[in-house]
């Protein structure tokens, strides 16, 4: 969308060889730092990605990960996802969240824009991490690009009717809760329950699975690749997110883009970017998860209310206008930077 200005993607040792953009006006440089070790890449990053920039002329710099460089002669706009490590619920270990939260708390000092994916990550930078909330831009994601052609393909047979989650390894995804909740309906609805990515460690939700007897019923998928992850989700009855904390969640968008009903949590930013086009529960409670879960896998009419409403709701979103903001973003930074430097 921006025809006036060139790009200087940085890019780490892991990325070596891709190329992000075909374009002319990208310019691809690797530097010498491994993302895979957190340390050595905030290091660098502090030491020397500024004379880096400068170097290659850059007048704005863009951090797409919560940390940047603290002192920058570019202009500075940092992404801050969403305040994570300052969750009870978000499984990180102490050093990561120690050195994550300094970093980020730093260069919200410092930066002139802050971007973010959510007026409720919005809300929690401002008051948890004290930030004038005019520097603080959202963004919100869109759904996965080609899904809505994908929606009007048919849905792959043979695998019944289930519905779908997706896991991590952290206790937020809730993801013992969910098991717990579709271990008391599975009695009255004939569904299995898949859930798809990584699981927390120590076997948990392996020993809940068998505890409650639902092991024939419960599919730990694992990890699936892009493509395998939209065909798990378009053939599902509906997509249940249960999460604790989110802060943008973007299966739900991808899921009511494909034509799939979505159940999801009251927590985070998921109401917002849901809208109405979900049936909502409590996560904290079984109880609620499990009427939620009874009530769309037993009625064809909610069903069909909540595909109508998620339809409606996922045309809020789009790439275009995330660009959009992204690029105010980097015009008022760059504004900011002249204007003190004057």
């Amino acid at each position: 969308m921006d025809s006036a200005d060139d790009y200087v993607l940085f890019l780490n040792e892991e990325s070596r060889g891709e190329r992000f953009a075909a374009s002319p006006r990208f310019e691809h440089v690797v530097c010498p730092v491994t993302a895979s070790s957190r340390g050595e890449r905030y290091v660098w990053e502090q030491l020397h990605l500024s004379p880096v920039a400068e170097r290659y002329g850059v007048d704005v710099l863009h951090s797409l990960g919560y940390v940047g460089p603290v002192r920058t002669r570019a202009a500075h706009v940092v992404t801050i996802h969403d305040v994570n490590f300052l969750q009870r619920d978000v499984r990180m270990g102490l050093v990561r969240r120690t050195m994550l939260g300094a970093a980020t708390l730093a260069v919200t000092r410092t930066a002139q824009r802050i971007i973010t994916m959510s007026n409720f990550s919005r809300g929690e930078i401002v008051q948890r991490l004290r930030v004038p909330e005019q520097r603080v831009e959202v963004t919100h994601l869109a759904p996965r690009t080609g899904l809505e052609r994908q929606r009007a393909e048919p849905v792959p047979a043979g695998k019944g009717e289930y519905l779908v989650a997706f896991a991590g390894p952290s206790p937020h995804k809730n993801v013992p809760r969910l098991i717990e909740a579709f271990a008391r309906v599975s009695g009255v609805i004939p569904h299995s329950l898949h859930i798809v990515g990584s699981l927390p460690r120590g076997r948990l939700v392996e020993r809940i699975v068998d505890r409650l007897g639902a092991t024939s019923r419960v599919q730990l998928r694992g990890y699936l690749s892009a493509p395998d992850v939209v065909v798990e989700l378009k053939g599902a009855t509906a997509l249940v997110f249960p999460s604790l904390y989110e802060g943008f969640g973007l299966p739900v968008v991808d899921a009511q883009c494909l034509g799939v009903p979505v159940i999801c949590s009251t927590a985070g930013s998921l109401p917002e970017v849901a809208g109405n086009g979900a049936m909502t529960f409590d996560p904290r409670s079984v109880r609620a998860i499990a009427s939620s879960i009874t009530r769309v896998a037993r009625d064809s009419s909610v069903r069909d209310r909540l595909i109508r409403a998620g339809t409606r709701n996922v045309e809020r979103f789009s790439w275009e206008a995330c660009a959009t903001g992204t690029l105010h973003a980097y015009a008022e930074a760059f504004r900011t930077k002249s204007r003190r430097s004057a």
